[in-house]
C-alpha cells in the first residue's frame, strides 16, 4: 500500500503552533532547505565541523523523524476532527501535545548546574526554551534524554554509559522531584535500551537493534515526543513552571481559573480537586531511591497558607507519621495535621509497584505516593531574628518535647531541618522516624539507630558504631538539640543564616564541633564510633570549648549548663529533666536580654564568606546514588514577627492546640 507523505513545510493552524517560525525546520546541513549548491566538476566542502559531536547527526534525524510524525499526527486530528470516516494511517494519540525539540547543545559543554558539570548527549526540551541561551536552561527542563556511545553495555555493565544514564537521572530526578519517573534512553553499539527510573530503582529494557528494527525504533521515538506528559513521567496533579514559564503562557491553568495568583509558581490538586497554589519550594530531599521527600509552601482559595509534604512511603508503613501527627494533635508548638491522600494516577494510587508487576522476581521497595497537608507554615530554623528569639524557640521545643513524651511520642530524628520557626515560635515537625514509648520510656530496639547523625547522642552513635540494636530515649532527642543550638553558636555570625568564615586547618581540626562534623563526612562504622567519642570527651569537658562566634558570646554559660547537664546524667545513669533544662533556658535568656540591653550584640561583616556546617556539603555525586544525604534547606523570605519575651517557668503541657495567625507575607516569586 503506498503511503502518502506529510509536507514537511506546512501552513502552521493550530493555536499552539502560532509562535513557531522558520527554525522549526529540522537542521539538514548539505540538504537543499539550506540551499547548498556547487558547480559541476567542483569538489564539495566537507560541511561537517571536525568539533562536531556525533550526536548532532543523531538531533537531526530524530528531528526530521519528530517534524514529520506530527505532521502527519496533526493531519489525523484535523481529518478526525472533520468527520472523516477512515483517518489517514492513524498514530495512537488523541491530541497535539506542546511542541518539542531534540538538542545536542550539551554534549559538549556541560549543563548549567551549581554542584555538578555533567554533560549530556541529547535532551529533549520544550520548544519555548529554543531561543534561551544555553545558560537559562537546567535539568529543570529536561523532559528526556539519550546517551549515545559505540561501548557495548551488554558485555561490561559497568561501562561510564550506565553511570552515566543513572547520574543524569539523579539530576532530573533531583531539579524535578514532582516527577512520578524519569525515562531515559542509550544507544550503544546501535542497540537501544529504555532506562526507566523511580523511587524504588532502575528498571532496563531489552536491547532493540536499531538497524534490524527501524520501524519499531521509529515508534519508540514517537512515543517519546509525541505522548502527552505523563507518559514521560510528570504527575498531571501537579505543575511546576519550567524556564519558560510565564503567566500569559499558561494555556492548561486549572478549571475556574483565568490566571495564576500572583506569585505562584505552580499548583497542585488533592484528591477532590481542590487546587492549592504553590508559592514556594521549601524543601527537596537530595535521596534518589528514597522517600523524595519535597516540601511546599501553598495557599488555598481563601489566602490560607499551608505546608504541603509530598514523599514515597514504603507501603508498609504508610500510615506511621499519620498515627504520630495524629497522636500529638493539639499539642502547642507541634505542627498541625489538617489533612492527607494517596494521590492518584489513572483513578488508582499511585504506586512503584505498577510497572514491575509483570515480573515477580523483581526485589523492590513499594512506594505508595502520599501528599500530607499541614500547618503552621514556617520558617527555616536558620531565619531567626535574633538570640533572644533563638533562645525562645529551644525553650518551646524543650515544653513541646515534653508534652509528646507525655503522649508517648519520641520524636527520633531531631536536626535544623525538622524544626521551624513560626511567628518567633519552635515547631516540630517531620514524623518520619517518631517512635512510641514504652511504660519504661524507652521506644523499640531498631536494628540501626535513626536520625541525622552530626545530631545523635554520643551514646547512640556508639551502638550505631558497634552494630549494637538502638532503643531510643527522650533524653538521646534533649541531648540532639543541645548539638543544634551548639552548631548555630559556632558556624554561624548572626541572624538569617550568615556564615561564620571558613577556618583554617588548624583551628578546623581544634574545634570539637567541626571535627566530629568531619568524621561524620566519611560514612562508615568506625567513623560513627569516633564521632561517638568526640562527641563524649567534649561532653564530659575533656576537650577545648568549642568556637563560638562573637555574636553568639552571651550563649557562653547556657551551652555550658546544658552540657553539663547531659554529663551528669550520664554518669549518674539518669534522665535528663525537661523542667531541668527548661530552667536552664528561662533563666540564661533573662541574662542574656539584661546583657543585651546594656551591650548590643556586634555588628555583622559586611561581606561573608563560606564555612564548613555541621550539615556537611553533599557527598560525591556517585555516592549520592545509593545514598541519602542531607540537603539544605532552602531559604524563605522572612516574615514580620513577634518580639520574643522571656518565658515564664515551665506550663503542664496545654492539650488544646493554640492556632497562631497567619502572618502577612507579601506574595511574590522566590
Amino acid at each position: 500500500m503506498p503511503v502518502r507523505r506529510a509536507p514537511l513545510q506546512t501552513q502552521i493552524e493550530s493555536q499552539i503552533d502560532t509562535d513557531v517560525e522558520e527554525d522549526f525546520m529540522p537542521e539538514t546541513k548539505g540538504s537543499l532547505e539550506k540551499h547548498v549548491f556547487v558547480k559541476a566538476g567542483r569538489k564539495r566542502a566537507n560541511l561537517k565541523s571536525a568539533e562536531e559531536p556525533e550526536e548532532k547527526n543523531w538531533e537531526r534525524l530524530f528531528r526530521a523523524i519528530y517534524y514529520y510524525m506530527r505532521e502527519m499526527l496533526k493531519e489525523q486530528i484535523q481529518k478526525r476532527n472533520s468527520g472523516h470516516s477512515r483517518p489517514f494511517h492513524p498514530l495512537p494519540f488523541r491530541e497535539l501535545p506542546d511542541l518539542r525539540y531534540w538538542s545536542s547543545e550539551f554534549a559538549i559543554s556541560p549543563f548549567p548546574d551549581a554542584t555538578d558539570s555533567w554533560k549530556s548527549g541529547l535532551v529533549l526540551l520544550d520548544y519555548k526554551l529554543r531561543k534561551l541561551d544555553s545558560s537559562e536552561k537546567s535539568w529543570k527542563d529536561v523532559l528526556t534524554g539519550i546517551e549515545i556511545t559505540q561501548s557495548d553495555l551488554s558485555s561490561d555493565r559497568k561501562i561510564p554509559l550506565f553511570l552515566g544514564i543513572v547520574t543524569k537521572g539523579y539530576l532530573m530526578m533531583r531539579e524535578q522531584p514532582w516527577r512520578r519517573f524519569v525515562l531515559l534512553f542509550s544507544i550503544s553499539k546501535f542497540k537501544l535500551r529504555a532506562h526507566y527510573i523511580d523511587r524504588s530503582g532502575l528498571v532496563i529494557s531489552e536491547p532493540l537493534q536499531i538497524d534490524r528494527f527501524p520501524v519499531r525504533f521509529v515508534d519508540v521515538l514517537n512515543t517519546t515526543t509525541l505522548a502527552n506528559r505523563s507518559s514521560l513521567g510528570f504527575d498531571p496533579t501537579i505543575h511546576i513552571c519550567n524556564s519558560c514559564s510565564t503567566v500569559p503562557s499558561h494555556t492548561n491553568l486549572p478549571d475556574g481559573f483565568d490566571t495564576m495568583l500572583p506569585g505562584a509558581i505552580g499548583w497542585v490538586y488533592d484528591n477532590d480537586q481542590n487546587v492549592y497554589w504553590i508559592m514556594e519550594i521549601l524543601w527537596k530531599s537530595r535521596g534518589f531511591f528514597k522517600r523524595g521527600t519535597v516540601c511546599y509552601r501553598v495557599r488555598d482559595k481563601f489566602g490560607r497558607e499551608y505546608a504541603l509534604k509530598d514523599c514515597w512511603v514504603n507501603e508498609d508503613v504508610k500510615d506511621v507519621e499519620i498515627d504520630f501527627l495524629k497522636a500529638v494533635d493539639g499539642i502547642q508548638n507541634v505542627v498541625q495535621l489538617v489533612k492527607y491522600w494517596d494521590v492518584l494516577y489513572d483513578g488508582q494510587p499511585d504506586s512503584t509497584s505498577h510497572i514491575r508487576s509483570h515480573c515477580p522476581t523483581f526485589v523492590f521497595k513499594k512506594k505508595i505516593h502520599r501528599r500530607i497537608l499541614l500547618t503552621p507554615c514556617g520558617l527555616p530554623l536558620t531565619q531567626f531574628n535574633d538570640i533572644l528569639e533563638l533562645i525562645g524557640v529551644f525553650r518551646d521545643l524543650v515544653v513541646a518535647h515534653k508534652a509528646m513524651v507525655g503522649r508517648r511520642v519520641l520524636h527520633g530524628d531531631l536536626s535544623p531541618n525538622n524544626i521551624i520557626i513560626y511567628e518567633g515560635k519552635g515547631y516540630f515537625i517531620d514524623f518520619d522516624h517518631a517512635k512510641f514509648l514504652d511504660a519504661d520510656g524507652k521506644a523499640d530496639e531498631s536494628p540501626r539507630g535513626t536520625g541525622t547523625i552530626p545530631y545523635i547522642s554520643f551514646r547512640v552513635l556508639r551502638l550505631m558504631g558497634d552494630g549494637h540494636s538502638v532503643r531510643h530515649t527522650p533524653c538521646d532527642d534533649l541531648e540532639s538539640l543541645f548539638y543544634i543550638l551548639l552548631e548555630f553558636t559556632v558556624v554561624y555570625l548572626g541572624p538569617k543564616g550568615a556564615l561564620a568564615p571558613r577556618l583554617d586547618e588548624e583551628n578546623l581540626h581544634r574545634d570539637p564541633v567541626r571535627r566530629w562534623g568531619i568524621d561524620y563526612e566519611s560514612l562508615t562504622f568506625d567513623s560513627l564510633a569516633t564521632s561517638s567519642m568526640w562527641k563524649r570527651e567534649f561532653i564530659h569537658g575533656l576537650t577545648d570549648p568549642p568556637l563560638v562566634t562573637s555574636y553568639f558570646t552571651p550563649c557562653r554559660p547556657l551551652l555550658d549548663e546544658w552540657r553539663q547537664a547531659i554529663s551528669f546524667a550520664s554518669t549518674q545513669l539518669t534522665a535528663i529533666s525537661h523542667d531541668n533544662i527548661c530552667d536552664v533556658l528561662t533563666r540564661e535568656l533573662s541574662s542574656i536580654s539584661q546583657q543585651l540591653a546594656q551591650t548590643p550584640p556586634p555588628a555583622l561583616p559586611s561581606t561573608l564568606e563560606p564555612t564548613i556546617a555541621l550539615s556537611p556539603s553533599p557527598a560525591p555525586l556517585t555516592s549520592q546514588l545509593v545514598t541519602t544525604v542531607a540537603a539544605s534547606l532552602t531559604v524563605s523570605r522572612s516574615v514580620p514577627v513577634r518580639a520574643t519575651s522571656v518565658p515564664l517557668p515551665l506550663p503542664d503541657p496545654p492539650l488544646a492546640v493554640r492556632r497562631p495567625r497567619r502572618p502577612n507575607r507579601v506574595p511574590g516569586k522566590r
